[in-house]
């Protein structure tokens, strides 16, 4: 019966007899210096070039598999099932592109009944306050709106019925406030735009309140009501 010793390397049984472990093909048997050899020549690694043992199995420099002359990560990779992470990326990608298009598809069939909202709107309901023809005039008014609507939000009060129009001039002390407001605002988020919760929180307001702003002219009795409030606070 064959005498079986424990590999050094894999600690796996192997044949006393064999040079080499049938399991990871280290060598059992230390080979004998030739009688008059000078020093052992240099052992290097065939893929990164660093010099390694004469028994070692594995660089440690780069993990390449002396033996196999393959990296263990790309082993790895191979005895991976990579069919299961693809068909987990694309089932991914199928449920992402069923919400675009469902979502997509909700934006077009309501498209329509908006637009003829707005018209109907437009031409049946009246302001009660004078509006800017000019869409650049109305831009150049967003200030006041936007600190009115901050008013109501952090110093709520009278909050009865009232009715917010166009301010008479840019130059009113009001209107220069509001705009000194916006500018300060404008410089500490930039001052804090690493901070992700409150530059996504300013831009969820604005967004959501742009569409109240009067950018393009809508029929309504006031440049600002509570209302519009809802969603932006």
């Amino acid at each position: 019966m064959a005498t079986m010793i424990k590999c050094p390397f894999c600690g796996g049984l192997a044949d006393a007899a064999s040079d080499n472990c049938i399991h990871c093909g280290g060598p059992l048997k230390s080979r004998a210096v030739q009688p008059g050899a000078g020093k052992t020549a240099a052992v290097l690694c065939p893929a990164c070039g660093a010099g390694v043992g004469p028994g070692d199995i594995v660089c440690v420099k780069c993990g390449t598999n002396l033996l196999t002359g393959q990296k263990i990560a790309d082993e790895k990779q191979k005895e991976a099932k990579p069919g299961r992470f693809a068909f987990r990326r694309v089932l991914a990608y199928g449920a992402f592109a069923l919400v675009v298009l469902a979502a997509a598809g909700a934006l077009i069939a309501a498209l329509p009944i908006m637009i003829i909202y707005l018209i109907l709107r437009k031409t049946v309901v009246s302001s009660s306050f004078s509006v800017p023809g000019d869409m650049l005039a109305r831009l150049t008014h967003i200030p006041s709106p936007i600190t009115y609507n901050l008013n109501l939000i952090f110093l709520p009060h009278n909050l009865h019925s009232f009715s917010v129009g166009y301010p008479g001039s840019l130059l009113t002390p009001s209107v220069l406030a509001s705009f000194f407001i916006v500018l300060l605002m404008a410089v500490l988020l930039y001052a804090w735009r690493k901070e992700s919760l409150v530059v996504f929180s300013v831009g969820a307001f604005f967004l959501t309140l742009l569409p109240v702003l009067n950018v393009i002219a809508k029929a309504s009795v006031s440049l600002v009501a509570m209302r519009w409030l809802y969603l932006p606070s």
